[in-house]
């Protein structure tokens, strides 16, 4: 999700020569990457095993699959820290408000319009293959069409990763309000205005909705989207207000240790994902992802601050290497299909490769060994046709 869906001239900051600002932020691709393999690797895994630890050797390699909600947290403070560079280093959003959503729709709408039309035949196909499946309804696709995806989850079953997508489309607009506080007040304001939005809003859900699971809703991804705007601060901006939270590495070493550990327990505490414990990890998504925004803020300022020192930096090296850039210049097509992809793969495999009969590791194998590979290849050839022409030269 969804930093998939960052400025691309931010890749090219004005005020780095042109090799240092390549290599500076190919890190970013590299993270983006991670979390969209991630996803990948969940949704693969579930389609076989669903969402339940398991015990023994089997959970000490696997149980880390079931966690890939905490990929989208990756994705929405990305998307704000990549958003917020260009501002942070102009002091200014350029263009203004309505430039930015102009450039936003651009690069956000064509290539997601396009995934939902494919969701819609891949659902006829599988609905042809296995008449269980439900066929595409035209509440489905006004729903998909409208970005309404996150406030009614049920309704989502095109492509269902899309409600994501949905939400952080809306925060998009907020951006603004946030530069603006930031410039005025500070980062401290920004993010109790972004809490106050996002867990208001949660909470009129929560009344007007009782027992309403908000999983694959989260407004309170809005204090998230503003954590990652007040990192590219932090990180990139002069401005005298700033400097009072230029903190040493060391300290935000400690930071992000002790959030680390915070969510640890949480995780530990609550996602156990088993038939009774998951309704304890949905209902403290709010305060897991809230942790977990923090931790990955801090990392992306640790990862930042290493990347400005030396590019030699084994994190940075890692996020940085030829592979991990490559899958994460085209991760937004790959988030938005690799569902798809993988529901049609497992309805020819359950129709024409015995799939119904084989154990879940035989179908696992395939679909991973011979899936991904599919889904990747096919996410590429998306993006070549239905994001790139849609994507700023970087």
């Amino acid at each position: 999700m969804n930093t998939l869906t960052e400025e691309k001239h931010s890749s090219n900051p004005p005020r780095q020569n042109n090799s240092r600002a390549r290599t500076y932020f190919k890190y970013l691709d590299g993270l983006r990457a991670l979390a969209a393999l991630w996803v990948v690797a969940e949704h693969v895994w579930v389609s076989q095993f669903n969402i339940f630890a398991h015990p023994g050797w089997r959970g000490l390699l696997t149980n880390w699959l079931a966690y890939g909600h905490q990929s989208v947290n990756i994705f929405i403070v990305l998307s704000g820290f990549c958003l917020g560079i260009p501002i942070a280093q102009a002091g200014e959003m350029r263009g203004g408000a309505l430039q930015f959503y102009s450039r936003r729709a651009r690069r956000i709408l064509p290539p997601l319009y396009a995934a939902i039309a494919i969701a819609v035949v891949a659902q006829f196909l599988s609905h042809l293959l296995d008449p269980t499946i439900a066929k595409p309804t035209a509440l489905a696709v006004l729903c998909n069409a409208l970005l309404l995806q996150d406030v009614y989850p049920k309704i989502n079953f095109l492509d269902t990763p899309l409600w994501s997508v949905a939400l952080e489309w809306k925060i998009y607009f907020l951006l603004p309000l946030f530069e603006l506080i930031i410039r005025k007040y500070g980062i401290g304001w920004a993010m109790g205005v972004g809490a106050a939005i996002g867990y208001g809003v949660t909470g009129i859900f929560a009344a007007v909705q009782p027992g309403m699971s908000l999983e694959h809703t989260c407004p309170w991804y809005v204090l998230l989207f503003a954590m990652g705007v007040s990192a590219a601060y932090i990180c990139f901006s002069d401005a005298a207000p700033m400097k009072r939270v230029q903190l040493s590495v060391t300290s935000w070493r400690w930071a992000a240790g002790f959030f680390a550990l915070a969510l640890g327990f949480l995780l530990h505490k609550f996602s156990t994902y088993n038939p009774i414990d998951r309704h304890a990890y949905i209902a403290h998504l709010p305060l897991i992802d809230a942790v977990a925004g923090v931790l990955i803020a801090c990392c992306l300022i640790l990862i930042t601050k290493a990347a400005q020192a030396s590019d030699n930096t084994p994190v940075v090296k890692v996020l940085s290497s030829r592979p991990l850039v490559a899958i994460g210049l085209f991760a937004y097509s790959l988030y938005l299909t690799h569902s798809v992809v993988l529901n049609l793969l497992r309805v020819l495999l359950y129709k024409f490769g015995h799939g119904e009969t084989a154990s879940a590791f035989h179908n696992l194998a395939i679909l991973g060994g011979f899936g991904v590979p599919v889904l990747i290849g096919f996410a590429y050839v998306f993006f070549v046709l239905f994001e790139r022409p849609f994507t700023r030269k970087r």
